[in-house]
């Protein structure tokens, strides 16, 4: 299963043997790894598996387009 699948239907602890550092700041079909987290339709897993991205994120260093879901990533991460 591919980690933004994981990201959605597992837990924090399935998540984590598939996620490779780096994951959080991929496109999986156009979103961040996070919206895949965010769609986990159970309440720890999706808290957890979100926690443990935002604790991860940095900055890619290619720039990003306004309004694409890195852009968004980027406005959540500085509102912490």
């Amino acid at each position: 299963m591919q980690v933004d699948l994981t990201a959605k239907l597992e837990d924090l602890a399935a998540f984590a043997q598939q996620y490779v550092p780096g994951d959080q700041t991929r496109l999986f079909y156009g979103n961040p790894l996070i919206f895949s987290a965010l769609a986990n339709n159970r309440l720890e897993p999706r808290y957890e598996i979100s926690r443990f991205l935002l604790d991860r994120w940095s900055r890619p260093v290619p720039a990003r387009q306004q309004g694409s879901g890195a852009d968004a990533m980027d406005r959540a991460t500085a509102a912490r």
